[in-house]
């Protein structure tokens, strides 16, 4: 190794000893030789070695970074075809539903007309469908409309032959392959079959051309003006749809094109996500391709390779450039770095080996005025600020450590009682117990409950962890109107989250609350919907403190997801009840138009309906005859209860019943305590039927009552508007039969007046 030049002294690291003051032999100065020869020696070691790591790293990185690029487009480019599959298959299946929904078996069989209105809104609904037809349980057409021809109804035509009809199985929709009408525009067959198995089948023809306007809209590339696109084929190679429609109506078949070969031949499970191919006009371009498989599709989507790898290219060229500029700057930074590390190096170097391995109380002096001392400065400070940070980082780090534990721990719960709100559609126990549960477990808390509020009162619905004496005090207290004393009157009347650190020490509280339920933290958070409170939940802990932030925002989530879940149970039960009532009204309806001459089978139908629907005890149907009301037909849950209950009785102002009739008004008994008053005459109705709360509806036949429809309630209450209005639409009924079975034997007495004048 060449001769080192002479160390200065000032360069030492700190506590090393001092030199002695006596005289000592001075070394010579090497020579300028030497002394280029170790700046050449250092230059040409830095250069090379900076220069082969530039070309090896770089070129290494070129590579892997051109194979990863070609490998993420070609993902990129699968990514864009599934997702263009997935758009054209939802498309589809929108009109599979549309076409569903028009097919349910919710109208009579036979009521041909109007599963032709359903059809024909369906056409105006779904411009795709151009003949849509409705085939009995034999394969025969009994309806039929078209937008491009007439429209028949029972022409009873047998189409039991065509696979639609053959093939089209319960609760999935059958797709034929697509065909060109008139060689020119797709078309595919949609069968559905509602029922059972062997139900009717509803067959709609679905025009493929507009398919086009969803891939049209789906833009391959990120440059606007490019020209990849996406396009469908079917199972033999036809061009379903394509951006260029002009390709689709010419029937063009992409067969031949290699991809598409590929594509057929590997079944789509080829392991490249896409495939460098030429398109029909030759152009190399990538392209990829996605299965539709219930429609026996592919989707492929393809873009010039041209404008895939320009920005590709166009990094190589810019890493080429910015290697050699790095060459450029190494050559220089390698001489002025050989130049000033070669005598303080060593020592910056030890020093840096000390404060790798701890030592961080030791210092670095060099005294050469330049970078290098600021560097050993630099060192000095670092270290020391080391020091520092290794004292609080432990800390730290364990302070992080609970706070991503504790955040992931919030959102596992909230997740979990998502989970529990999906399954849970028609119950909300379980959500309020699953976030009970988690209150409990994640605030580490003592109880949990959860209250509903209907507006004027305040109820227990749902609660974890209370003493028996707690339970009892709430007894006393729920339902009831919000009281500002207890934390539940107070969100009710704030519509906020609310806190209280120590009940016992807050004058406001109610203190027999506290005392009775043992708890002194409290937290609660209204379930707000709209703005407007419908509950809440409530979490206590037996010794008081302060309630952290995030624990009111958790709670305020789990109260958020209470209303989804109250919403979810009402919105279904309230579908599930008008679809009950709808099927009733028109199960009586049913009995009317098959029973015109006697009126006892729909007076049965009414009341057996109104039995099921409003839960009552019993449900009688009254026809005023004369100076009597005749009970004309009775539905009840109990027999004792249908023999014992009085047949008939005085029309009069003395009975509920009695009065609804001659008043012509609808009557509300809420209790029956409360009207024995004004109609002595309940109390023996009453007391011989035993019910407790009832709703009478007059039948009204010309501004007048001819009868009435007691619904009977063994328990206390009022009837809301729904069913009040329902109970009307049932007398309504009621009024319909008789006046039918009125008209009838009119129409009978006169033919035979008739008859006998002809004689």
């Amino acid at each position: 190794m060449s001769v080192m030049p002479p160390f200065d002294e000032a360069a030492a690291v700190g506590n090393a000893p001092a030199a002695n003051p006596g005289p000592s032999p001075q070394p010579s100065a090497p020579s300028d030789t030497h002394r280029g020869r170790l700046f050449r020696k250092y230059l040409l070691l830095i250069l090379s070695l900076v220069t082969l790591v530039l070309l090896v790293s770089s070129g290494i990185n070129l590579y892997f970074s051109y194979q990863e690029n070609k490998a993420a487009l070609a993902s990129l480019q699968y990514e864009k075809a599934v997702a263009a599959a997935s758009r054209i298959e939802q498309y589809v299946r929108q009109i599979s539903q549309q076409l569903a929904y028009a097919a349910l078996p919710q109208l009579d069989a036979a009521d041909t007309e109007m599963r032709r209105v359903e059809f024909l809104k369906l056409l105006r609904q779904a411009p795709e469908i151009t003949d849509i037809a409705l085939l009995d349980v034999e394969g025969k057409e009994r309806n039929a409309v078209s937008r491009l021809g007439m429209d028949v109804t029972g022409s009873a035509r047998d189409r039991s032959d065509e696979p639609a009809f053959k093939l089209a199985k319960r609760g999935q929709p059958w797709y034929s392959p697509v065909y060109f009408r008139k060689e020119t525009e797709p078309y595919m067959t949609v069968a559905i079959r509602s029922g059972g198995d062997k139900g009717p089948v509803t067959v709609a023809e679905v025009n493929l051309k507009f398919i086009w306007d969803v891939v049209s809209r789906i833009k391959v590339g990120q440059n606007q003006e490019g020209k990849g696109k996406a396009y469908v084929l079917d199972k033999a190679g036809n061009l379903v749809a394509d951006p260029d429609i002009g390709l689709v109506l010419r029937k063009t078949n992409l067969g031949a094109l290699e991809h598409v070969k590929d594509a057929v031949k590997t079944d789509n499970k080829s392991g490249e996500p896409a495939m460098i191919s030429h398109d029909l006009s030759g152009t190399t371009v990538l392209t990829a391709v996605a299965p539709i498989a219930a429609l026996e599709w592919r989707v492929f989507v393809e873009q010039p390779v041209s404008e895939v790898y320009a920005r590709l290219n166009a990094s190589i060229w810019r890493t080429g450039l910015l290697l050699v500029a790095g060459l450029a700057v190494s050559a220089l930074a390698a001489g002025a770095l050989a130049r000033g590390m070669v005598r303080p190096i060593r020592t910056l170097d030890d020093g840096a080996r000390r404060i790798g391995e701890g030592q961080l109380d030791q210092q670095i002096v060099i005294k050469t005025g330049d970078e290098l001392e600021g560097l050993a400065d630099q060192f000095n400070r670092m270290s020391a600020q080391l020091r520092e940070s290794y004292a609080g980082l432990e800390r730290k780090v364990e302070a992080r450590t609970a706070e991503v534990t504790e955040a992931l721990e919030y959102q596992t719960a909230i997740s979990e009682v998502l989970r529990v709100i999906s399954r849970s559609t028609t119950d909300v126990t379980p959500v309020f117990k699953a976030i009970m549960d988690s209150a409990q477990r994640l605030f580490g808390s003592y109880s949990a409950a959860v209250f509903r509020y209907d507006g004027k009162h305040l109820a227990l619905v749902a609660q974890t962890n209370w003493s028996q004496q707690a339970l009892d005090n709430a007894q006393r207290h729920y339902p009831g109107a919000p009281n500002p004393a207890t934390l539940t009157g107070r969100i009710i009347l704030s519509g906020q989250p609310q806190a209280i650190a120590d009940t016992q020490a807050d004058p406001h509280y109610d203190q027999t609350t506290a005392l009775a339920s043992q708890w002194r933290r409290m937290i609660g958070a209204p379930m707000l919907k709209d703005g407007v409170p419908v509950g809440v939940i409530v979490v206590a802990w037996p010794v008081p403190g302060p309630t952290p932030q995030r624990q009111t925002d958790l709670l305020k989530t789990f109260s958020d997801q209470a209303v989804i879940a109250i919403e979810n149970v009402r919105l279904i039960n309230e579908t599930r009840e008008a679809l009950e009532r709808q099927t009733a009204t028109a199960e009586i309806l049913r009995v009317i138009s098959g029973s015109i001459t006697d009126t006892q089978p729909v007076f049965d139908a009414i009341v057996q309906s109104c039995q099921r629907l409003f839960g009552g005890r019993s449900v009688n149907l009254l026809l005023a005859s004369g100076q009597e009301l005749v009970r004309a037909a009775i539905s009840s849950h109990d027999e004792l209860s249908m023999q014992q209950g009085i047949a008939r009785w005085p029309l009069a102002n003395d009975s509920v019943s009695g009065a609804c009739v001659l008043t012509s008004k609808v009557l509300v008994v809420r209790d029956r305590d409360e009207v024995f008053a004004d109609y002595p005459r309940t109390r023996e109705l009453a007391l011989a039927i035993g019910w407790r709360s009832a709703l009478f509806v007059p039948l009204r036949h010309e501004d007048k009552a001819v009868g009435c429809i007691g619904i009977l309630r063994a328990t206390t209450g009022d009837f809301d508007a729904k069913e009040i209005a329902l109970a009307q639409v049932f007398a309504d009924q009621a009024v319909i039969a008789i006046h039918n079975a009125r008209l009838f034997h009119e129409i009978q007495d006169k033919s035979r007046q008739l008859e006998v004048a002809n004689r």
